[in-house]
């Protein structure tokens, strides 16, 4: 075994392949010195900005157009090196870290010039016209809505009655009315805003009626980098590695990181102008081997770099992961299924199960895992998904008929026990389904009333009282999942309706409130209450305990499904199950 790419290879497979078992051997390692030459560019690029502030402040500029001359001509002498003191803090900063350099994006100068406009609103005055009165002074009077009197309100049309029944004219009015004590009579009253000056400060300026405007050309540096390497007959693939790394499609694989570059070469080749250029040589160590996973020979597997770095590892871990996918999708088993999921390369691809893209992920961008696994992966973890979700769908019918018998003799014990308190005075026959639909219907038109007549505190006041059972049932008889948020106004909603519909049926049943007492209660009007809601309502109660053994069973159901779901570990798969 070759230590090198063998020692590498390893490494990356205990990192992206945890859990899996498999054997992996190199041979062939061959190892090659490269020598390289980096090209640097440099260039400056200019971002306009502007701000604006109330008052006439200091200003070099008369307008806009001077300005922007200025600075024009500020990023132009930059561009063509006459700013000797930008040019000279522009080399220093690459000089400083020429390899850093490369991705330099950096503010390197700013010049800011300024002038003064006037204000459009109140056009230099810093003020306008009032905003109430619009320059009238007066304004309408609000006392008398302008009529220029009031409605008296010691007699009703100009008359009163006194002590002895007779009508006379009442001596405060004049048919009614009387003269409004705002305005005078006039209907109007000075504007209160600006208090009859017909003008109020303009906001836009802060009444100081202008404005100084300030224009900023500020200068970034960016660098960028090109490399060149003759290809050999022997590494044919060290131009693709250069172009990959450098457009950022090898991120494990960095060239300036796995290249030995020679710092005392670094020189300029061009800095009388923007863009500056730069020239810098350097070693880069490539090495190819056949990786062997399995007994699998995967040939020309690429290396970099004297720590060894991947770059192109051809696929090899592929069928690892799709060999694990198959033994899980013939014999589904949960441990199994936590192995390959708790996987790093496979927990990263499933969370990415909805879309085409592949994570951003070191075993990915160094092809040792590609699209080929990811594809297996994610439908396996879609055929999981859907084996819980078909499991959780089938309801065990022991457990249903455990619950339909507890909750059959809980509902028709608890009705007698309603009964008994009551004396025996409810009339059962009344609690129909189709009478409840008809009470459900009734509640409805009401709470619609309330609102359309602006009375809308009653419903609000039975809503909140409705919400502590309604989330009890929830937790009750709920699924174990996370609920939208529709699904749980429907479910208030429809709880709350019900509770409505059992209020008004209580509610028509006259002295039903006043017959209620504890002292009713005994044994033999319990059982006399078995026999009343047994001979009235027994098919309700059947059908009513059924529906709500289907919940509970459900929801044991589901429980389940949620336990062994949260112990294979995998967050993507209890989100896919609605569980997170």
């Amino acid at each position: 075994m070759t230590n090198n790419t063998a020692r590498a290879a390893n490494s990356y497979a205990n990192q992206w392949l945890t859990g899996l078992t498999f054997e992996l051997d190199a041979r062939d390692e061959r190892s090659f010195s490269h020598d390289l030459t980096s090209y640097g560019v440099y260039q400056l690029r200019a971002e306009r900005s502007r701000e604006r502030r109330t008052g006439k402040r200091q200003h070099d500029c008369r307008n806009a157009g001077e300005c922007n001359h200025h600075l024009s001509a500020f990023e132009q002498g930059s561009q063509n090196g006459e700013n000797k003191a930008l040019n000279q803090k522009v080399q220093a900063i690459i000089k400083g870290d020429p390899v850093a350099s490369y991705s330099l994006k950096k503010e390197v100068d700013s010049r800011t010039h300024n002038y003064v406009e006037s204000c459009s609103s109140c056009h230099g005055r810093g003020e306008v016209d009032c905003h109430r009165c619009h320059g009238h002074a007066q304004v309408t009077c609000h006392s008398c809505s302008g009529q220029g009197r009031t409605r008296c309100s010691n007699c009703h049309g100009g008359y009163v009655t006194d002590g002895n029944g007779r009508r006379r004219h009442c001596g405060q009015c004049q048919g009614g009315y009387k003269t409004c004590y705002s305005c005078h009579g006039s209907g109007r009253i000075t504007c209160p805003s600006c208090n009859g000056r017909r003008v109020e400060r303009c906001n836009s300026c802060n009444g100081t009626g202008y404005f100084t405007i300030y224009l900023s050309s500020r200068l970034s540096l960016y660098g960028s980098q090109q490399c060149s390497g003759a290809n050999t007959a022997e590494v044919p693939w060290l131009g693709d590695f250069l172009d990959d790394s450098i457009a950022g499609r090898s991120p494990q694989a960095p060239v300036n990181h796995v290249t030995q570059w020679q710092l005392d070469s670094f020189r300029f080749e061009q800095t009388q102008r923007f863009p500056f250029k730069s020239v810098m040589q350097g070693t880069l160590q490539t090495t190819t081997s056949t990786l062997v996973v399995d007994g699998q020979s995967y040939q020309d597997c690429r290396f970099v770099g004297v720590t060894t770095v991947a770059y192109h590892l051809r696929g090899c871990f592929d069928a690892t992961l799709i060999r694990a996918t198959e033994k899980l999708n013939q014999h589904f088993d949960d441990g199994d299924c936590k192995t390959l999921f708790a996987v790093p390369v496979a927990a990263a691809t499933v969370e990415l199960v909805t879309s085409d893209r592949l994570p951003n992920d070191p075993s990915y961008h160094s092809r040792g895992v590609t699209a080929k696994a990811a594809k297996a992966l994610k439908e396996c973890f879609v055929r999981t998904g859907k084996r819980f979700d078909e499991e959780r769908k089938n309801i065990s019918l022991k457990q249903f008929g455990r619950a339909f018998g507890l909750l059959f003799l809980a509902l028709l014990l608890a009705l007698a026990v309603i009964d008994s308190a009551s004396g025996g005075h409810i009339q059962w026959q009344r609690f129909s389904s189709f009478n409840l639909l008809l009470g459900a219907i009734k509640g409805v038109s009401q709470a619609v009333h309330w609102v359309l007549s602006d009375q809308p505190w009653p419903l609000m006041v039975f809503l909140a009282i409705s919400f502590l059972p309604a989330m009890a049932l929830r937790q009750w008889l709920g699924s174990n999942q996370l609920w939208k948020p529709w699904r749980l106004f429907a479910w208030f909603m429809g709880t709350a309706i019900l509770l409505g519909a059992i209020v008004i049926l209580a509610t028509a049943q006259p002295g039903i409130s006043h017959s209620f007492s504890l002292a009713h209660l005994s044994a033999k009007g319990v059982l006399a209450g078995i026999f009343r809601v047994a001979g009235t309502r027994l098919f309700d109660v059947l059908m009513l305990a059924a529906l709500l053994a289907i919940f509970r069973a459900r929801r044991a159901t589901f429980s389940a499904n949620k336990k062994r779901v949260k112990a294979i570990g995998s967050s993507a798969l209890s989100r896919l199950l609605n569980y997170e």
